[in-house]
């Protein structure tokens, strides 16, 4: 007779979030005499923020320059304190060493041993993560084979490209076999051969184990290619937590262009048009439209062109990009 328990674990073990927030804060500063020279003004680079990351998934955190995502990567890693609300890693509280041992974690400028070569470094960096002795060596080969430096593994780190050194740092987070990778601008400082080679293998790594991969980028055509779900953070909080899918639906599904020969008339008449929320021209003249319900304006587009005689040359559902949805977001966040 099968034993039903652990089936059940196993399953229930698969239903836990692998990053759960909480009403995580971080304020940088104190309030009192010894510290006014120092912070005038306590700064709160997180405020009270909320999201779950599931497992087996890429999800991209994004937002502008100072929007809190360092803040918030370092303290899911345990590298600075929380001063208020919670975060779990698989259930265990973030900073805590049964946490810390699910992460394999890469910065935004690794920090690499320059002197030593890299299957050197990588036996150092897999006996800090508490890999047994006897498994050291089959680990650091089975790393640099997964981001293909095996070739160059007993090169001196100091003569590695700025490209080789950041997969170098991929294969760091790899080498004691984590269950989440949290990369913070993986492809910082890479061409683009580079980028779509670091993407490719972020991708393939994550299809191949089933890794989680909770990744920051301000190159979100990258974040585009890559993640399942995305989490856009400005000033600090929140503004958006959704799969892709459903937020290009969503932003996608009321933006038009439209071109006709006589752009600037039409434009002019679409001013008032009702049900339009949004309208402009682009840098080929056409017009960019958006309107929540296009109805009306499907109806009474060909009666207002033909009165006047305007040919029509296009009039499409435009498929925005994230790079788009990202300022468009932002920018609603800021009241603009």
């Amino acid at each position: 007779m099968k034993d039903s328990s652990n089936s059940r674990s196993i399953t229930d073990d698969k239903k836990i979030p692998m990053i759960k927030v909480e009403s995580l804060t971080k304020v940088y500063g104190k309030v009192g005499k010894l510290y006014k020279h120092i912070y005038k003004n306590p700064v709160r680079a997180v405020n009270n923020i909320d999201f779950t990351v599931k497992q087996g998934v890429v999800h991209g955190f994004l937002g502008p320059n100072g929007a809190g995502k360092t803040t918030t990567i370092k303290m899911l890693v345990g590298a600075i304190g929380i001063t208020s609300g919670r975060a779990f890693i698989k259930g265990e509280p973030a900073g805590s060493v049964g946490a810390c041992r699910m992460i394999g974690y890469l910065p935004e400028y690794p920090a690499l041993y320059e002197g030593m070569n890299a299957f050197n470094y990588l036996r150092y960096m897999a006996r800090l993560g508490g890999v047994p002795r006897a498994e050291v060596d089959d680990r650091v080969v089975d790393a640099l084979d997964m981001v293909e430096m095996s070739d160059v593994a007993f090169r001196t780190i100091k003569g590695y490209s700025a490209g080789m050194k950041q997969r170098l740092g991929l294969a760091q987070t790899l080498v004691h076999q984590p269950e989440l990778l949290i990369l913070d601008e993986p492809t910082a400082n890479l061409d683009a051969i580079g980028r779509a080679s670091i993407i490719e293998k972020i991708r393939r790594i994550v299809d191949e184990r089933g890794l989680t991969v909770f990744v920051s980028s301000h190159i979100l055509s990258e974040i585009e290619r890559m993640a399942d779900n995305v989490t856009i953070i400005n000033r600090g909080n929140i503004v958006v937590d959704k799969d892709v899918k459903s937020l290009k639906r969503e932003f996608s599904g009321n933006h038009y262009v439209l071109d006709t020969s006589k752009n600037d008339y039409v434009y002019n008449l679409l001013k008032d048009f009702e049900g339009i929320e949004s309208l402009w021209r682009d840098e080929e003249g056409k017009i960019q439209l958006v309107a929540p319900e296009p109805k009306a304006l499907h109806d009474a587009l060909p009666s207002l062109l033909a009165k006047k005689k305007i040919s029509l040359r296009e009039f499409t559902l435009v498929q925005l990009s994230l790079d788009a949805i990202f300022i468009r977001v932002v920018e609603k966040s800021e009241g603009q």
